[in-house]
């Protein structure tokens, strides 16, 4: 009777630890289309949220990603490649790297190539461009994570002077890293192909995450870290929300 007792107590231990364990990261779709293709992401809270995309797609929540709405406006410019805001009213959209709209009321109205006011924005975004494959958290530190084919192997490259060289780190997965997010100067994420990766120690180490089964999250193109523990990537067509692992 003692020893059933004792393997009754210790099954109890096991799963409970078990569910602690694969339920530390939530990995939840909010937002589906077959209507449109997106391109890039962001939060300036964890309320408000843009997905910026073709055909003129730009989509805006005001509630966490629960709900979106389409706010397009009418640029002429068909394909939107990325989007960042400085806070919640102030923002820009790029075309292809060239193009750009800017908005100081959180997308009610635009206007194009607005130089002047842009450019405290641009000095901020100009290391976030998709063709650059950079990230930068401060004037000094930045990640890079596509070096050609030296990023086959799942490295993220780090740089603390300016890109004057760089040092590489193994994430523990041999998937392409296909962009990377940081939300201070040490806690940062990275998504690829059916891979997100975090870290809290400035990108020295990595931890691989799954989602709340314990399995593979969904792949995903692009990423926005709002806080230590909230982040939403997209993939073409669909847009997630991820509570990461404290």
């Amino acid at each position: 009777m003692r020893q059933t007792l004792k393997l009754l107590l210790l099954l109890l231990l096991f799963s409970s630890c078990k569910k602690e364990f694969i339920n530390n990261t939530y990995v939840r779709q909010v937002y589906s289309t077959t209507n449109y293709s997106m391109n890039d992401v962001h939060f300036p809270s964890e309320n408000i949220g843009f997905v910026v995309g073709r055909e003129c797609l730009i989509l805006k929540t005001i509630d966490g990603g629960n709900s979106w709405e389409v706010i397009s406006p009418d640029t002429g410019i068909n394909n939107y490649s990325s989007v960042f805001f400085k806070d919640e009213n102030t923002g820009l959209i790029i075309r292809n790297g060239s193009d750009t709209i800017f908005t100081s009321n959180g997308g009610k109205s635009w206007k194009k190539n607005a130089n002047a006011t842009q450019d405290s924005l641009k000095a901020r975004y100009k290391f976030m461009h998709p063709a650059a494959d950079k990230f930068f958290t401060d004037s000094l530190t930045g990640y890079q994570f596509n070096f050609g084919n030296l990023n086959e192997n799942g490295m993220v490259y780090k740089t603390t002077d300016d890109g004057k060289n760089w040092s590489h780190n193994f994430t523990g997965q041999k998937n392409d890293i296909k962009d990377v997010d940081f939300v201070d100067g040490l806690h940062g994420i990275g998504i690829g192909d059916r891979t997100i990766i975090t870290t809290s120690d400035a990108g020295n180490t990595w931890k691989i995450i799954r989602d709340e089964k314990g399995i593979s999250p969904p792949t995903l193109n692009k990423i926005s870290m709002v806080s230590v523990s909230l982040s939403f990537g997209i993939s073409k067509t669909e847009i997630y929300k991820i509570s990461n692992p404290k």
